[in-house]
């Protein structure tokens, strides 16, 4: 997932949800009913109205391991580079998130990208249309992407997944993401050094997520 650089607030936010579905993985949590309030940690980083993001977003789509197998499995099967690193791959890890209970000032924790979500009523996330990540099926998209975009949809909206697509080329994508028309990008978006810094559509630098995918080639993230 990829995100505008002037709100670190927002881009954490979209990395934690992706960094509680590979924890729901690691913890090896079911998608068949609610999980207990236990399973995952509630935390109020971001404030006290998102205390129970990470399981809002579980219940909403599951672990990354049940996106995987839901989406790509048939597909693609899952390389070792894919899974939880367990200290045995060189694959998906999560980033150490330091103390998730620690107590923070509310004022730290304003995100202007988010109170505009929460005023507007539901998120915009930019796509593109690919059959393993954001596919069109039975009058709507279905993918890995689309279920990444419904997670943080669940986790800022108290486990209601608002959120509208917006089918994006690769030369619209940052310009339309630059200039708000989506608050995040959620599509195979490789992450590079030139990206981060001075992407050279806009000239301006993005945020990317912690990598959920990863190819033969190069590493595959998403926009935020």
């Amino acid at each position: 997932m990829v995100t505008r650089d002037d709100d670190p607030r927002f881009s954490d936010f979209v990395n934690y949800v992706l960094q509680s579905l590979m924890t729901a993985e690691e913890l090896s949590l079911p998608l068949s009913a609610p999980i207990a309030s236990s399973d995952l940690s509630t935390t109020d980083i971001f404030g006290d109205r998102y205390l129970t993001m990470a399981q809002d977003a579980h219940d909403a789509v599951g672990s990354l391991g049940a996106l995987y197998a839901r989406h790509l499995r048939s597909l693609v099967p899952r390389s070792k580079a894919n899974h939880l690193n367990l200290g045995n791959t060189p694959g998906m890890v999560t980033t150490p998130m330091g103390n998730l209970r620690m107590r923070i000032p509310p004022e730290t924790t304003i995100s202007p990208t988010i109170e505009k979500i929460k005023e507007r009523g539901h998120l915009i996330v930019g796509i593109t249309e690919s059959q393993l990540f954001a596919r069109w099926e039975n009058g709507d998209y279905v993918g890995i992407d689309i279920d990444y975009a419904k997670a943080v949809s669940a986790a800022l909206f108290d486990g209601v997944v608002k959120v509208q697509f917006q089918v994006l080329s690769a030369k619209e994508r940052f310009m339309a993401l630059l200039n708000g028309d989506v608050d995040m990008l959620a599509r195979t978006t490789t992450i590079t050094p030139e990206r981060t810094v001075k992407e050279p559509t806009t000239e301006k630098g993005f945020t990317f997520s912690t990598s959920m995918f990863f190819d033969s080639v190069r590493i595959v993230g998403q926009a935020m």
